[in-house]
């Protein structure tokens, strides 16, 4: 049963949920002025840092930044999603809620009905098709983590599964729509989607199946691992694998995140049962937050390869940016967690964590790598580029810590490599800023990728660049590059053509736009780019959440406020609260299609 959660009902959640009363469920509070102080129920302490103000519903952690308010404490301590957690406390409280009525356009239920009916008939092909038993026992997975993910198979052929279904009373159409089957680009019919393969379903916290992955048996499959494409019910980017095993156990002091599919399931039959992994594309924001969600520590055990080292680099970053300070759990060059389980044992994996880097010192080890510091002109060179990596931080902490670690790891002068440090720092201490024009020809855009892929979508097609525009949350910062844009289809210029001049004009664009040209989908454009809005709305919210959390400590650590610190002290936490309210908002509409 679904009901309908809009501002009256969270308002009056708020109201008569008493955070106080709520949180000293969990851990004690005690009165320090004009709020209530305690140990963290986030994390472990042993000095207090813990701060509820009663009379504005909110919550900050000094210690781990943990804030929100008791919808937010909810969702964090009983791992719910926002609708749930406000269901969960408008029961507790007496607050009425009005059943949704569900329109056709938003009822799904149909499709999860079908994923859950083609779960079941993959499980029971598995025991009937001796080359799919034959694999997993190949690889050591027995019949309990078998039932435990639900694996199972799907034959060679083309149409078992859809004619299994049909006969379900399910129309092809909504067999298309949810991604199980898919339509013959040779004339008329459909075909199963995946087809002699070991699959995977993908399940959500709730125990719901949204979607699979398939591992090709047949070395010929130009696809080793198949996904289920986006549909109304399933987006890649905002899910990982195995989390709703994770999702059942109570404490989760860490989470690890692999690769692949195999990786997770190898460590859970090996008794590592905190393993999760994205589905088949780079880390993305949202599930960087569900890492932060669902783990005190994050470790990152990526393979040994190349590939794996560029991968979880790009890891941290993201994690970097949600405010997860990850682990990495280096293996042998070449291995992966199952092979160096298969090794060496599962014990033996788990003690590579006590020697786990930091995510900045594996930043730092990767980039001396490009260089032979027992070359004097190349360690030179290192050097300043550690100096400017490092520079980087905007803390003057962090930036004395990581000066201490690469003098001492690499025996570089502490001085020689602060004042290089200097050189890339204004005399204020902020990192130095070129002036505009010389900023814009030197400009590093290498970690602009949503708005690289954004102007590489607008400079694709004029209904795009509208689309951009129309949306309302598109950054001033870009209007010279769209107003350009706009120029160049007025001279009715071809793609290329305006691409070519496009990158003429802004030579710093180059590598974004030329990064995003790989995964151009032009028929799903307009699509796309509010998804790459929405992930740009959501990093705006968070980093001025932080600024706003930074103000608040500084407050809180003066103790007694003046009248216009008082006034402050309000104005924050009003423009928190409004920044949560839109944060949920927007959860909310992610949320519409759960019926």
């Amino acid at each position: 049963m679904a009901f309908i959660i809009n501002d009256r009902v969270i308002e009056e959640v708020k109201e008569r949920a008493d955070i106080v009363e709520l949180i000293s469920r969990d851990t004690p509070l005690k009165r320090a002025g004009s709020s209530y102080k305690g140990l963290c129920p986030f994390h472990n302490e042993k000095t207090p840092s813990f701060s509820v103000q009663q009379d504005r519903g909110y919550y900050h952690c000094f210690g781990c930044g943990e804030s929100g308010d008791v919808i937010t404490y909810v969702q964090k301590r009983e791992n719910l999603g926002f609708l749930e957690a406000v269901e969960k406390l408008a029961r507790d409280y007496g607050v009425a809620l009005e059943e949704k009525t569900v329109g056709p356009r938003r009822d799904f239920s149909r499709l999860y009905e079908a994923h859950r009916e083609a779960g079941i008939y993959y499980m029971r092909l598995l025991s009937r098709y001796r080359e799919g038993l034959q694999y997993l026992y190949g690889r050591g997975i027995g019949e309990e983590t078998i039932k435990a993910f639900g694996l199972g198979f799907a034959p060679a052929g083309g149409d078992q599964l859809t004619n299994y279904l049909l006969k379900k009373g399910f129309q092809e159409e909504e067999l298309a729509t949810a991604g199980l089957i898919s339509k013959s680009s040779y004339g008329q019919g459909y075909f199963d989607r995946f087809r002699n393969r070991i699959v995977f379903p993908i399940i959500d916290i709730r125990g719901r199946v949204i979607g699979f992955g398939g591992r090709a048996l047949s070395k010929t499959d130009r696809a080793k691992y198949l996904n289920t494409a986006e549909t109304p019910i399933f987006h890649k980017g905002r899910e990982l694998f195995g989390l709703n095993l994770i999702h059942r156990q109570k404490n989760r002091d860490r989470i690890l995140l692999v690769e692949g599919y195999m990786d997770v399931i190898s460590l859970y039959k090996s008794g590592i049962n905190y393993a999760t992994a994205s589905l088949g594309t780079a880390l993305t924001p949202e599930q960087a937050r569900l890492l932060k969600r669902y783990g005190e520590r994050v470790y990152i055990a990526y393979d040994g390869d190349e590939a794996g080292t560029r991968a979880t680099s790009r890891a941290i970053d993201v994690l970097l940016a949600q405010g997860v300070r990850p682990q990495i759990i280096e293996l042998p060059a070449g291995m992966d967690p199952d092979e160096y389980i298969a090794a060496h044992g599962a014990a033996s994996f788990e003690s590579l964590q006590v020697n786990a880097l930091g995510g900045v010192a594996f930043q730092l080890k990767m980039l001396q790598k490009k260089f032979n510091l027992d070359d004097p002109v190349a360690r030179t060179k290192f050097l300043q580029a550690a100096a400017k990596f490092i520079a980087s931080f905007q803390s003057p902490v962090e930036r004395e810590v990581y000066v201490d670690m690469v003098h001492q790891d690499y025996g570089i002068s502490h001085r020689a490599l602060e004042e290089e440090v200097g050189k890339f720092l204004s005399p204020r201490g902020e990192v130095h800023r070129l002036p505009k024009r010389a900023r814009e020809e030197q400009r590093d855009r290498s970690g602009d990728k949503i708005w690289g892929a954004i102007l590489r979508y607008s400079l694709e097609s004029e209904e795009f660049l509208l689309a951009v525009v129309e949306n309302g949350d598109y950054d001033g910062s870009y209007r010279g590059e769209f107003s350009a844009m706009a120029s160049l289809y007025e001279e009715g210029l071809k793609t290329p053509q305006r691409l070519e001049r496009f990158i003429g004009q802004y030579h710093s664009w180059e590598g974004p736009l030329k990064g995003a040209e790989a995964t151009l989908e032009a028929a799903r454009g307009e699509q796309i780019i509010g998804e790459l809005l929405r992930q740009h709305l959501d990093q705006k919210m968070e980093e001025r959440k932080s600024a706003l959390l930074k103000n608040l400590k500084a407050l809180e650590e003066k103790g007694e406020l003046s009248g216009e610190e008082e006034v402050l002290l309000g104005q924050y936490i009003a423009e928190l609260t409004e920044i949560s309210k839109r944060q949920h908002s927007l959860l909310e509409e992610d949320q519409k299609y759960d019926g």
